[in-house]
């Protein structure tokens, strides 16, 4: 008896088991990487869509960090999509990866390694961010 229920619950848990999504990782290749670190935010339309897991220093010279997506967005995962590293406007001091997506491409492996920019421009000059962000704050 309970093995004919375990042969009738096995099919079941396994098609569950394939509904779970799992969250996509990625490898980001960074020339620097300004202080980011495990537990930064990756965002996609200034949503947090995922973290940085960790990020270490190559013998290519390189910076990697390793990053996952949530499951609900590794849509904007392609081939197409870039990846920066930016300022976070909500953390002083901290960096994010920021994700931007303009349609197409191939979804990416989990796994992949991509190449990544820095945003770094006036930004690091002067903090726009950190000014727009208390002036939307005392509205």
């Amino acid at each position: 008896m309970a093995t004919h229920r375990l042969a009738l619950l096995a099919p079941l848990l396994w098609l569950l088991a394939g509904c779970l999504e799992q969250s996509l990782q990625l490898s980001v290749r960074f020339d620097r990487v300004d202080g980011l670190k495990a537990g930064d935010a990756v965002v996609f339309r200034d949503r947090k869509v995922g973290q940085v897991d960790g990020v270490e220093y190559t013998k290519d010279g390189v910076f990697l960090a390793q990053i996952h997506i949530d499951p609900d967005y590794r849509a904007a995962a392609t081939t197409e999509t870039r990846f920066y590293l930016g300022a976070d406007p909500l953390q002083a001091g901290r960096q994010r990866v920021e994700v931007e997506h303009p349609g197409g491409g191939k979804a990416l492996a989990d796994g992949a390694v991509v190449d990544g920019r820095s945003r770094r421009g006036l930004e690091g000059v002067f903090p726009w961010g950190e000014i727009f962000n208390e002036a939307a704050r005392d509205k």
